[in-house]
Protein backbone atom coordinates (compact mmCIF):
# COMPACT_ATOMS: atom_id res chain seq x y z
CA UNK A 1 0.00 0.00 0.00
CA UNK A 2 3.17 2.49 0.98
CA UNK A 3 4.45 1.51 -2.33
CA UNK A 4 1.21 2.63 -4.50
CA UNK A 5 0.94 5.67 -2.37
CA UNK A 6 4.83 6.48 -2.98
CA UNK A 7 4.31 6.18 -6.99
CA UNK A 8 0.79 7.97 -6.77
CA UNK A 9 2.88 10.93 -5.12
CA UNK A 10 5.68 10.96 -7.26
CA UNK A 11 3.25 11.26 -10.16
CA UNK A 12 1.68 14.01 -9.23
CA UNK A 13 4.67 16.11 -8.55
CA UNK A 14 6.07 15.20 -12.23
CA UNK A 15 2.46 16.85 -13.26
CA UNK A 16 2.62 19.44 -10.91
CA UNK A 17 6.35 20.51 -11.67
CA UNK A 18 5.28 19.92 -15.77
CA UNK A 19 2.28 22.59 -15.08
CA UNK A 20 5.09 25.05 -13.21
CA UNK A 21 7.62 24.99 -15.72
CA UNK A 22 4.54 24.96 -18.65
CA UNK A 23 3.40 28.52 -16.87
CA UNK A 24 6.64 29.71 -16.63
CA UNK A 25 8.06 29.27 -20.12
CA UNK A 26 5.74 32.63 -21.16
CA UNK A 27 7.06 34.97 -18.41
CA UNK A 28 10.91 33.78 -19.11
CA UNK A 29 10.33 34.24 -22.86
CA UNK A 30 8.83 38.07 -21.75
CA UNK A 31 11.94 38.87 -19.93
CA UNK A 32 14.57 38.15 -21.86
CA UNK A 33 16.28 41.19 -23.39
CA UNK A 34 14.67 43.03 -26.60
CA UNK A 35 16.76 43.48 -29.94
CA UNK A 36 17.19 47.33 -30.21
CA UNK A 37 16.09 47.82 -33.88
CA UNK A 38 16.65 51.55 -34.66
CA UNK A 39 14.86 52.98 -37.53
CA UNK A 40 15.28 56.65 -39.14
CA UNK A 41 11.61 57.82 -37.77
CA UNK A 42 10.61 59.24 -40.67
CA UNK A 43 11.24 55.89 -42.74
CA UNK A 44 9.14 54.04 -39.76
CA UNK A 45 7.05 56.51 -40.53
CA UNK A 46 6.48 55.61 -44.01
CA UNK A 47 6.24 52.20 -43.56
CA UNK A 48 3.49 52.26 -41.35
CA UNK A 49 1.49 54.65 -43.60
CA UNK A 50 2.12 51.88 -46.48
CA UNK A 51 0.55 49.19 -44.29
CA UNK A 52 -2.23 49.09 -45.43
CA UNK A 53 -2.01 46.39 -47.90
CA UNK A 54 -0.53 44.64 -45.42
CA UNK A 55 -2.91 40.93 -44.08
CA UNK A 56 -2.90 40.39 -40.44
CA UNK A 57 -5.05 38.42 -38.19
CA UNK A 58 -4.62 38.62 -33.74
CA UNK A 59 -5.88 40.11 -30.55
CA UNK A 60 -6.37 43.02 -29.83
CA UNK A 61 -7.13 44.70 -26.11
CA UNK A 62 -8.06 48.02 -26.24
CA UNK A 63 -8.36 50.04 -22.98
CA UNK A 64 -9.53 53.54 -22.86
CA UNK A 65 -10.78 55.84 -20.16
CA UNK A 66 -11.97 59.17 -21.56
CA UNK A 67 -14.98 59.30 -19.06
CA UNK A 68 -17.80 59.29 -22.02
CA UNK A 69 -21.69 59.18 -20.34
CA UNK A 70 -23.53 56.69 -20.98
CA UNK A 71 -25.86 57.01 -23.86
CA UNK A 72 -28.50 54.12 -23.80
CA UNK A 73 -28.95 54.38 -27.75
CA UNK A 74 -25.27 54.53 -28.21
CA UNK A 75 -23.81 52.20 -26.13
CA UNK A 76 -21.75 50.01 -28.61
CA UNK A 77 -20.13 53.28 -29.35
CA UNK A 78 -20.16 54.53 -25.70
CA UNK A 79 -18.23 51.24 -24.46
CA UNK A 80 -15.25 51.24 -26.70
CA UNK A 81 -14.32 54.61 -25.31
CA UNK A 82 -15.05 53.76 -21.66
CA UNK A 83 -13.12 50.21 -20.43
CA UNK A 84 -11.81 47.33 -22.12
CA UNK A 85 -12.19 45.93 -25.73
CA UNK A 86 -11.34 42.44 -26.96
CA UNK A 87 -11.14 42.29 -30.74
CA UNK A 88 -10.45 39.50 -33.04
CA UNK A 89 -9.17 40.77 -36.76
CA UNK A 90 -8.51 39.12 -39.59
CA UNK A 91 -7.49 41.73 -42.00
CA UNK A 92 -6.70 40.45 -46.26
CA UNK A 93 -7.22 44.25 -47.46
CA UNK A 94 -8.30 47.95 -46.89
CA UNK A 95 -11.64 46.79 -49.12
CA UNK A 96 -11.82 42.66 -46.76
CA UNK A 97 -11.49 42.60 -43.36
CA UNK A 98 -13.46 41.19 -40.32
CA UNK A 99 -13.43 42.69 -36.79
CA UNK A 100 -15.16 40.63 -34.07
CA UNK A 101 -15.59 42.53 -31.13
CA UNK A 102 -16.30 39.70 -28.60
CA UNK A 103 -18.38 40.46 -25.19
CA UNK A 104 -19.12 38.13 -22.06
CA UNK A 105 -22.25 36.45 -23.91
CA UNK A 106 -21.79 37.12 -27.61
CA UNK A 107 -20.04 38.90 -29.96
CA UNK A 108 -20.64 41.49 -33.11
CA UNK A 109 -18.86 41.28 -35.77
CA UNK A 110 -18.28 43.78 -38.62
CA UNK A 111 -17.46 42.69 -42.19
CA UNK A 112 -15.52 44.99 -45.14
CA UNK A 113 -16.16 43.95 -48.37
CA UNK A 114 -15.81 45.96 -51.69
CA UNK A 115 -19.79 46.08 -51.60
CA UNK A 116 -19.78 47.37 -47.89
CA UNK A 117 -19.89 46.79 -44.75
CA UNK A 118 -21.89 44.13 -42.80
CA UNK A 119 -22.54 44.11 -39.03
CA UNK A 120 -23.76 40.94 -37.25
CA UNK A 121 -24.78 41.25 -33.60
CA UNK A 122 -25.23 37.89 -31.93
CA UNK A 123 -27.25 38.49 -29.05
CA UNK A 124 -29.95 40.55 -31.12
CA UNK A 125 -29.44 38.01 -34.32
CA UNK A 126 -29.68 41.15 -36.31
CA UNK A 127 -27.73 42.07 -39.36
CA UNK A 128 -26.87 45.28 -40.90
CA UNK A 129 -25.60 46.29 -44.38
CA UNK A 130 -24.07 49.42 -45.71
CA UNK A 131 -23.68 50.05 -49.19
CA UNK A 132 -20.43 51.64 -50.41
CA UNK A 133 -18.06 54.33 -47.62
CA UNK A 134 -20.57 56.66 -45.73
CA UNK A 135 -19.02 59.82 -45.72
CA UNK A 136 -19.79 60.47 -41.69
CA UNK A 137 -20.36 57.70 -39.04
CA UNK A 138 -19.86 56.44 -36.09
CA UNK A 139 -16.48 54.87 -34.76
CA UNK A 140 -17.04 50.86 -34.41
CA UNK A 141 -14.39 48.15 -33.39
CA UNK A 142 -12.48 48.47 -36.14
CA UNK A 143 -11.18 52.10 -35.82
CA UNK A 144 -9.43 50.69 -32.51
CA UNK A 145 -7.11 48.52 -34.22
CA UNK A 146 -3.42 49.25 -33.64
CA UNK A 147 -2.41 49.69 -37.87
CA UNK A 148 -5.60 51.38 -38.69
CA UNK A 149 -5.31 53.82 -35.70
CA UNK A 150 -1.67 54.47 -36.17
CA UNK A 151 -1.72 55.11 -39.67
CA UNK A 152 -5.02 57.89 -38.76
CA UNK A 153 -2.78 59.80 -36.33
CA UNK A 154 0.49 59.78 -38.58
CA UNK A 155 -1.89 60.81 -41.82
CA UNK A 156 -3.91 63.22 -39.65
CA UNK A 157 0.02 64.93 -37.98
CA UNK A 158 2.10 64.88 -40.94
CA UNK A 159 4.11 68.10 -39.62
CA UNK A 160 4.66 66.96 -36.21
CA UNK A 161 8.30 66.39 -35.11
CA UNK A 162 9.49 63.09 -34.59
CA UNK A 163 11.70 61.17 -32.77
CA UNK A 164 12.79 57.40 -32.40
CA UNK A 165 12.41 55.60 -29.27
CA UNK A 166 13.59 52.37 -27.88
CA UNK A 167 12.07 49.07 -29.22
CA UNK A 168 9.78 46.99 -27.12
CA UNK A 169 8.45 43.46 -27.82
CA UNK A 170 5.03 43.39 -29.15
CA UNK A 171 3.57 40.18 -29.88
CA UNK A 172 6.73 38.30 -29.72
CA UNK A 173 8.27 41.06 -32.16
CA UNK A 174 11.00 43.72 -31.73
CA UNK A 175 9.11 46.35 -32.46
CA UNK A 176 10.70 49.01 -33.53
CA UNK A 177 9.18 52.87 -32.54
CA UNK A 178 8.38 56.44 -32.92
CA UNK A 179 7.35 59.52 -30.60
CA UNK A 180 5.02 61.79 -32.46
CA UNK A 181 4.70 64.89 -30.70
CA UNK A 182 1.49 66.83 -31.89
CA UNK A 183 2.94 70.70 -33.32
CA UNK A 184 -0.69 72.29 -32.65
CA UNK A 185 -0.29 74.17 -29.45
CA UNK A 186 -4.10 73.94 -29.24
CA UNK A 187 -4.19 70.28 -28.71
CA UNK A 188 -4.36 68.02 -25.27
CA UNK A 189 -2.07 65.30 -26.44
CA UNK A 190 1.40 65.60 -25.33
CA UNK A 191 2.76 62.84 -27.45
CA UNK A 192 1.44 59.92 -29.18
CA UNK A 193 4.38 56.71 -29.22
CA UNK A 194 3.83 54.04 -31.72
CA UNK A 195 6.01 50.79 -32.36
CA UNK A 196 5.39 48.63 -35.32
CA UNK A 197 7.70 45.33 -36.84
CA UNK A 198 10.15 47.16 -38.72
CA UNK A 199 9.68 44.61 -41.62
Amino acid sequence: MGTTAGAARRRWLLVGSAVLVLCLVPAALAARPVAQTRLDPVELRKLMLASAALPYQGYVDSQARLGVPDLPELSTVVSLFSGTTNLRVWYGSAKTWRVAVLGPTGERDIYQTPAGTHVWDFERNAVNETAGDLPIRLPTGADLLPPTMARRLLGAARDAPMVGIASRRIAGISAAGLRMTPADPDTTVGSVSIWADPR
